[in-house]
Protein backbone atom coordinates (compact mmCIF):
# COMPACT_ATOMS: atom_id res chain seq x y z
CA UNK A 1 0.00 0.00 0.00
CA UNK A 2 1.51 3.33 -0.93
CA UNK A 3 2.24 6.12 2.01
CA UNK A 4 4.00 8.74 1.09
CA UNK A 5 3.31 11.66 3.63
CA UNK A 6 4.19 14.90 2.04
CA UNK A 7 2.16 16.99 4.53
CA UNK A 8 4.78 18.40 6.41
CA UNK A 9 8.49 17.55 7.54
CA UNK A 10 7.08 17.44 11.11
CA UNK A 11 6.10 13.87 10.25
CA UNK A 12 9.40 12.88 10.57
CA UNK A 13 10.15 9.66 13.17
CA UNK A 14 13.38 9.63 15.23
CA UNK A 15 16.10 7.66 13.47
CA UNK A 16 17.38 4.86 15.69
CA UNK A 17 20.24 6.27 16.90
CA UNK A 18 18.12 9.24 18.62
CA UNK A 19 15.94 6.76 20.26
CA UNK A 20 18.93 4.61 21.23
CA UNK A 21 19.72 7.73 23.00
CA UNK A 22 16.56 9.07 24.22
CA UNK A 23 16.34 5.17 25.84
CA UNK A 24 19.97 5.61 27.34
CA UNK A 25 19.48 9.33 28.32
CA UNK A 26 20.85 10.69 32.17
CA UNK A 27 17.56 12.38 33.28
CA UNK A 28 17.02 15.17 36.39
CA UNK A 29 14.34 17.43 37.06
CA UNK A 30 14.62 20.12 34.64
CA UNK A 31 12.56 22.97 36.72
CA UNK A 32 14.70 22.13 40.19
CA UNK A 33 18.17 20.98 39.39
CA UNK A 34 18.10 21.20 35.84
CA UNK A 35 17.98 18.16 33.34
CA UNK A 36 22.16 17.11 32.43
CA UNK A 37 20.84 15.96 28.84
CA UNK A 38 18.94 18.94 28.22
CA UNK A 39 21.69 20.64 29.54
CA UNK A 40 24.07 19.78 27.27
CA UNK A 41 21.83 20.10 24.46
CA UNK A 42 21.16 23.73 25.24
CA UNK A 43 24.89 23.81 25.29
CA UNK A 44 25.37 22.38 22.32
CA UNK A 45 22.78 24.83 20.13
CA UNK A 46 24.00 28.14 21.98
CA UNK A 47 27.70 26.94 20.63
CA UNK A 48 25.97 26.20 16.86
CA UNK A 49 23.36 29.16 16.50
CA UNK A 50 26.60 31.64 18.30
CA UNK A 51 24.53 32.95 20.70
CA UNK A 52 25.62 33.08 24.74
CA UNK A 53 22.44 30.76 25.96
CA UNK A 54 19.61 28.76 24.86
CA UNK A 55 16.45 27.37 26.23
CA UNK A 56 14.24 24.14 25.77
CA UNK A 57 10.46 24.71 24.66
CA UNK A 58 8.33 22.54 23.75
CA UNK A 59 7.25 24.04 19.82
CA UNK A 60 7.79 26.17 17.91
CA UNK A 61 4.56 28.08 18.73
CA UNK A 62 5.59 28.37 22.20
CA UNK A 63 9.48 29.70 21.05
CA UNK A 64 8.04 32.24 19.44
CA UNK A 65 5.50 33.09 22.04
CA UNK A 66 8.04 33.10 25.04
CA UNK A 67 10.63 35.34 22.98
CA UNK A 68 7.81 38.14 22.38
CA UNK A 69 6.92 38.17 25.94
CA UNK A 70 10.48 38.47 26.66
CA UNK A 71 11.01 41.55 24.53
CA UNK A 72 7.95 43.10 24.49
CA UNK A 73 5.82 44.37 27.30
CA UNK A 74 1.84 45.62 27.53
CA UNK A 75 0.97 47.75 25.00
CA UNK A 76 4.14 48.08 22.78
CA UNK A 77 4.60 46.73 19.18
CA UNK A 78 5.65 43.53 17.69
CA UNK A 79 5.77 43.79 13.65
CA UNK A 80 5.51 40.73 12.34
CA UNK A 81 4.52 39.85 8.50
CA UNK A 82 1.09 39.35 7.20
CA UNK A 83 1.83 35.74 5.84
CA UNK A 84 3.97 34.41 8.76
CA UNK A 85 3.20 31.50 11.18
CA UNK A 86 3.67 34.26 13.48
CA UNK A 87 0.39 35.98 11.94
CA UNK A 88 -1.23 33.16 12.29
CA UNK A 89 -0.72 31.94 15.73
CA UNK A 90 -1.00 35.22 17.18
CA UNK A 91 -4.37 35.81 15.21
CA UNK A 92 -5.40 32.29 16.98
CA UNK A 93 -4.08 34.11 20.21
CA UNK A 94 -4.64 37.76 20.25
CA UNK A 95 -7.75 37.31 21.99
CA UNK A 96 -5.99 35.79 25.15
CA UNK A 97 -3.96 37.63 27.98
CA UNK A 98 -0.76 36.16 26.41
CA UNK A 99 -0.52 37.73 22.73
CA UNK A 100 -3.14 39.84 23.55
CA UNK A 101 -1.31 42.33 25.94
CA UNK A 102 0.78 42.88 22.67
CA UNK A 103 0.37 45.36 20.45
CA UNK A 104 0.60 43.61 16.43
CA UNK A 105 1.37 45.42 13.62
CA UNK A 106 0.80 42.69 10.52
CA UNK A 107 2.98 44.38 7.80
CA UNK A 108 3.07 43.16 3.90
CA UNK A 109 5.53 40.54 2.46
CA UNK A 110 6.76 40.21 -1.18
CA UNK A 111 8.56 37.02 -1.28
CA UNK A 112 9.20 36.77 2.45
CA UNK A 113 10.66 40.06 2.94
CA UNK A 114 9.60 43.59 4.18
CA UNK A 115 9.54 46.24 2.57
CA UNK A 116 12.15 47.92 4.45
CA UNK A 117 10.89 51.48 3.95
CA UNK A 118 7.79 50.21 5.91
CA UNK A 119 9.87 48.71 8.53
CA UNK A 120 11.54 52.81 8.82
CA UNK A 121 8.34 53.95 8.88
CA UNK A 122 6.89 51.89 11.72
CA UNK A 123 9.83 51.96 13.76
CA UNK A 124 9.88 56.01 13.40
CA UNK A 125 5.79 56.68 14.48
CA UNK A 126 5.03 58.47 16.96
CA UNK A 127 1.90 56.63 17.90
CA UNK A 128 3.89 52.83 18.74
CA UNK A 129 6.71 52.06 20.25
CA UNK A 130 7.62 49.27 18.94
CA UNK A 131 10.04 47.17 20.40
CA UNK A 132 10.67 43.75 18.23
CA UNK A 133 10.21 42.71 14.49
CA UNK A 134 9.78 39.09 13.77
CA UNK A 135 11.05 37.64 10.26
CA UNK A 136 10.91 33.59 9.32
CA UNK A 137 13.77 32.12 7.86
CA UNK A 138 12.89 30.13 5.64
CA UNK A 139 9.14 31.68 5.19
CA UNK A 140 6.71 28.94 5.09
CA UNK A 141 3.77 30.58 2.85
CA UNK A 142 6.63 31.90 0.03
CA UNK A 143 7.56 29.04 -0.95
CA UNK A 144 10.04 27.79 1.78
CA UNK A 145 12.16 31.32 0.63
CA UNK A 146 15.52 31.23 2.55
CA UNK A 147 16.12 34.64 3.50
CA UNK A 148 19.53 36.08 2.64
CA UNK A 149 22.07 37.22 4.97
CA UNK A 150 22.53 40.75 2.92
CA UNK A 151 18.63 41.78 4.03
CA UNK A 152 19.10 40.37 7.51
CA UNK A 153 22.10 42.77 8.24
CA UNK A 154 20.27 45.34 6.74
CA UNK A 155 16.86 44.98 8.42
CA UNK A 156 19.03 44.85 11.74
CA UNK A 157 20.64 48.26 10.72
CA UNK A 158 17.21 49.89 11.19
CA UNK A 159 16.16 47.93 14.08
CA UNK A 160 19.53 49.21 16.02
CA UNK A 161 18.79 52.69 14.92
CA UNK A 162 15.38 52.53 16.90
CA UNK A 163 16.21 50.84 19.37
CA UNK A 164 13.93 47.67 18.34
CA UNK A 165 15.26 44.34 18.82
CA UNK A 166 15.04 41.74 16.18
CA UNK A 167 13.66 37.95 16.00
CA UNK A 168 14.07 35.32 13.81
CA UNK A 169 11.47 32.62 13.56
CA UNK A 170 13.68 30.09 12.08
CA UNK A 171 12.16 26.73 12.49
CA UNK A 172 13.37 25.76 9.34
CA UNK A 173 16.83 27.91 9.69
CA UNK A 174 19.04 24.81 9.15
CA UNK A 175 17.29 24.87 5.75
CA UNK A 176 17.95 28.28 4.69
CA UNK A 177 21.70 28.14 5.93
CA UNK A 178 22.07 24.99 3.72
CA UNK A 179 20.28 26.93 0.85
CA UNK A 180 22.22 29.75 1.12
CA UNK A 181 25.31 27.98 1.95
CA UNK A 182 26.16 29.97 4.88
CA UNK A 183 26.79 28.88 8.13
CA UNK A 184 23.84 28.81 10.42
CA UNK A 185 25.29 31.04 13.20
CA UNK A 186 26.46 34.10 10.95
CA UNK A 187 22.75 33.83 9.23
CA UNK A 188 21.52 34.78 12.70
CA UNK A 189 24.27 36.81 14.07
CA UNK A 190 22.35 40.19 13.86
CA UNK A 191 19.62 38.90 15.57
CA UNK A 192 18.73 39.13 19.33
CA UNK A 193 17.07 36.30 19.16
CA UNK A 194 16.07 33.29 17.26
CA UNK A 195 13.85 29.82 17.40
CA UNK A 196 14.58 26.81 15.81
CA UNK A 197 12.31 23.41 15.85
CA UNK A 198 14.20 20.36 16.23
CA UNK A 199 10.74 18.39 14.99
CA UNK A 200 10.67 19.39 11.78
CA UNK A 201 13.86 18.45 9.19
CA UNK A 202 15.63 17.44 12.42
CA UNK A 203 13.67 15.04 12.97
CA UNK A 204 12.73 14.73 16.76
CA UNK A 205 9.49 13.22 17.73
CA UNK A 206 9.14 17.06 20.14
CA UNK A 207 10.53 20.27 21.21
CA UNK A 208 12.13 23.51 19.87
CA UNK A 209 15.27 25.78 20.79
CA UNK A 210 15.46 29.70 21.79
CA UNK A 211 18.57 31.59 21.55
CA UNK A 212 19.77 34.63 22.77
CA UNK A 213 21.92 36.74 25.32
CA UNK A 214 21.81 35.80 29.21
CA UNK A 215 19.68 38.19 30.21
CA UNK A 216 17.15 37.00 27.43
CA UNK A 217 17.08 33.77 28.43
CA UNK A 218 16.58 34.79 32.09
CA UNK A 219 13.27 36.49 30.96
CA UNK A 220 12.56 33.93 28.88
CA UNK A 221 12.64 30.54 31.55
CA UNK A 222 10.21 33.24 33.64
CA UNK A 223 8.08 33.57 30.66
CA UNK A 224 8.19 30.15 30.15
CA UNK A 225 6.87 28.98 33.22
CA UNK A 226 4.26 31.33 33.49
CA UNK A 227 2.79 29.83 30.38
CA UNK A 228 2.72 26.56 31.67
CA UNK A 229 6.18 25.37 29.25
CA UNK A 230 7.87 23.91 32.70
CA UNK A 231 8.93 20.07 31.89
CA UNK A 232 10.20 17.84 34.40
CA UNK A 233 12.51 14.90 32.90
CA UNK A 234 13.01 16.74 29.62
CA UNK A 235 16.42 14.40 28.52
CA UNK A 236 14.52 11.76 26.80
CA UNK A 237 13.68 14.86 24.49
CA UNK A 238 16.92 16.40 24.69
CA UNK A 239 19.02 13.24 23.98
CA UNK A 240 17.07 13.06 20.37
CA UNK A 241 18.19 16.84 19.93
CA UNK A 242 21.76 16.03 20.57
CA UNK A 243 21.62 13.54 17.86
CA UNK A 244 19.76 15.71 15.68
CA UNK A 245 22.65 18.48 15.70
CA UNK A 246 24.87 16.34 15.01
CA UNK A 247 23.72 14.14 12.01
CA UNK A 248 20.27 16.06 10.20
CA UNK A 249 21.80 20.00 9.40
CA UNK A 250 24.46 18.41 6.77
CA UNK A 251 21.75 16.27 4.67
CA UNK A 252 19.15 18.99 4.35
CA UNK A 253 20.49 19.72 1.05
CA UNK A 254 19.22 16.08 0.16
CA UNK A 255 16.01 17.13 0.78
CA UNK A 256 15.97 20.41 -1.42
CA UNK A 257 17.61 18.55 -4.27
CA UNK A 258 14.04 16.10 -3.43
CA UNK A 259 11.97 18.98 -3.51
CA UNK A 260 13.59 20.24 -6.78
CA UNK A 261 12.72 17.00 -8.72
CA UNK A 262 9.15 17.07 -7.25
CA UNK A 263 8.74 20.57 -8.74
CA UNK A 264 10.42 19.53 -12.37
CA UNK A 265 8.60 16.57 -12.22
CA UNK A 266 5.07 18.75 -11.91
CA UNK A 267 5.88 21.39 -14.54
CA UNK A 268 5.97 18.72 -16.86
CA UNK A 269 2.16 17.37 -15.54
CA UNK A 270 -0.38 19.38 -17.63
CA UNK A 271 -2.83 21.77 -15.91
CA UNK A 272 -0.34 22.16 -12.52
CA UNK A 273 1.16 25.48 -12.23
CA UNK A 274 4.34 26.03 -10.69
CA UNK A 275 7.72 27.64 -11.45
CA UNK A 276 10.51 25.46 -10.45
CA UNK A 277 12.94 28.17 -9.86
CA UNK A 278 10.69 29.29 -6.86
CA UNK A 279 11.45 26.36 -5.41
CA UNK A 280 14.49 26.67 -2.61
CA UNK A 281 14.59 24.20 0.11
CA UNK A 282 11.67 21.40 0.86
CA UNK A 283 8.68 23.07 0.20
CA UNK A 284 6.90 23.41 -2.68
CA UNK A 285 3.54 24.90 -3.44
CA UNK A 286 1.47 24.37 -6.56
CA UNK A 287 -1.99 25.09 -8.08
CA UNK A 288 -4.35 23.59 -10.80
CA UNK A 289 -6.04 25.10 -14.24
CA UNK A 290 -8.54 22.48 -14.49
CA UNK A 291 -9.02 21.16 -11.04
CA UNK A 292 -10.51 21.64 -7.70
CA UNK A 293 -7.86 21.72 -4.81
CA UNK A 294 -9.72 20.27 -2.39
CA UNK A 295 -10.58 17.30 -5.13
CA UNK A 296 -7.05 16.94 -5.97
CA UNK A 297 -6.16 16.75 -2.36
CA UNK A 298 -8.78 13.78 -1.89
CA UNK A 299 -7.88 12.19 -4.73
CA UNK A 300 -3.85 12.10 -3.61
CA UNK A 301 -5.07 10.68 0.07
CA UNK A 302 -7.41 8.41 -1.63
CA UNK A 303 -4.39 7.04 -3.64
CA UNK A 304 -1.63 7.43 -0.89
CA UNK A 305 -0.46 10.42 -1.52
CA UNK A 306 -0.60 13.43 1.62
CA UNK A 307 -0.45 16.84 1.19
CA UNK A 308 -1.78 20.07 2.70
CA UNK A 309 -4.03 22.03 1.10
CA UNK A 310 -3.11 25.63 2.27
CA UNK A 311 -5.24 28.71 0.54
CA UNK A 312 -6.21 26.98 -2.85
CA UNK A 313 -2.47 25.55 -3.02
CA UNK A 314 -1.64 22.24 -2.62
CA UNK A 315 1.67 22.40 -0.43
CA UNK A 316 4.33 19.12 -0.18
CA UNK A 317 7.51 19.10 1.97
CA UNK A 318 9.97 16.87 1.43
CA UNK A 319 12.33 15.51 4.70
CA UNK A 320 14.69 12.48 5.30
CA UNK A 321 11.82 9.83 5.29
CA UNK A 322 11.18 10.95 1.47
CA UNK A 323 13.53 9.76 -1.27
CA UNK A 324 13.59 9.97 -5.27
CA UNK A 325 11.71 6.66 -5.88
CA UNK A 326 8.96 8.28 -3.33
CA UNK A 327 8.95 11.19 -5.93
CA UNK A 328 8.68 9.52 -9.20
CA UNK A 329 5.76 7.29 -7.96
CA UNK A 330 3.90 10.84 -6.19
CA UNK A 331 4.59 11.89 -10.16
CA UNK A 332 3.16 9.44 -11.71
CA UNK A 333 0.13 9.42 -9.52
CA UNK A 334 -0.97 13.19 -9.87
CA UNK A 335 -0.62 12.54 -13.60
CA UNK A 336 -3.01 9.91 -13.60
CA UNK A 337 -5.12 11.99 -11.79
CA UNK A 338 -4.98 15.38 -13.74
CA UNK A 339 -5.10 13.85 -17.04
Amino acid sequence: MINIDLRSDTVTKPTKEMLKAMYEAELGDDDLDGDPTTIKLQEMASSLIGKEESLLVSSGSMGNLVSALSQVKPNETMIIGNKSHMSWSTEQGNGHPTYGQIDLNFLNETNGLFDLNDINNSLNSKSKQVKLVCIENTHNADNGIPIRYEYIKDLSDICNKSNSNLHIDGARIFNAASALNISVDKLVDKAQSVSFCLSKGLACPIGSIISGSKEFIYEARKQRKIIGGVMRQTGIISAAGIVALKTMPDRMIEDHITAKNLANGLAQIKGININPENVHTNIVFFSTNNMDIDELQQKLDSNGIRCFNLNGRIRMVTHYEINLENIDTALNIISKIMN
